[in-house]
């Protein structure tokens, strides 16, 4: 059964035995030094929005910026990682993903300029597998 904090705020869960293991909501999530995401986090309604404008900015100039930036945001280094961005760029297909854990928190986006398309996965556990295995089960839906 799954656990939340006042009704709204998911627990997360660690991976023990092959079963999902409930965290407290006091449990101390630890960042390593150095670690990209510092902790930051947001709605999932302002990360679609986010996700939205990046997917809308490698098609054409918006409010924000040029189609010129965000192609450097996410393809300037075009030997898969590029500024947050890990790429594939050839010609069968353009992609942008990024992924962001805060230790039992993940979330994963990937984003299609050429098709129009992105998804996102977020997940309250520790076990990576899940992700990536929602993420290869969409991947293969695209193909």
């Amino acid at each position: 059964m799954a656990k939340s904090i006042n009704g709204c705020q998911p627990w997360g869960y660690e991976t023990q035995s092959d079963s999902l293991v409930p965290l407290l909501p006091n449990t101390n999530y630890v960042l390593r030094f150095g670690e990209p995401a510092g902790h930051v986090s947001m709605p999932f309604k302002d990360y679609v929005k986010f996700v939205q404008i990046n997917l809308k900015g490698l098609r054409q100039d918006n409010q924000y910026l040029k189609k010129s930036t965000f192609e450097f945001l996410h393809f300037a280094n075009k030997s898969f990682y590029s500024i947050g961005w890990i790429n594939q760029d050839d010609e069968n297909r353009k992609i942008s993903e990024h992924k962001g854990s805060a230790g039992y928190f993940k979330c994963y986006a990937i984003i299609y300029p050429r098709s129009n398309l992105a998804y996102i996965v977020m997940t309250n556990t520790n076990d990576d597998e899940l992700v990536y295995e929602a993420k290869d089960l969409l991947r293969s839906r695209l193909k």
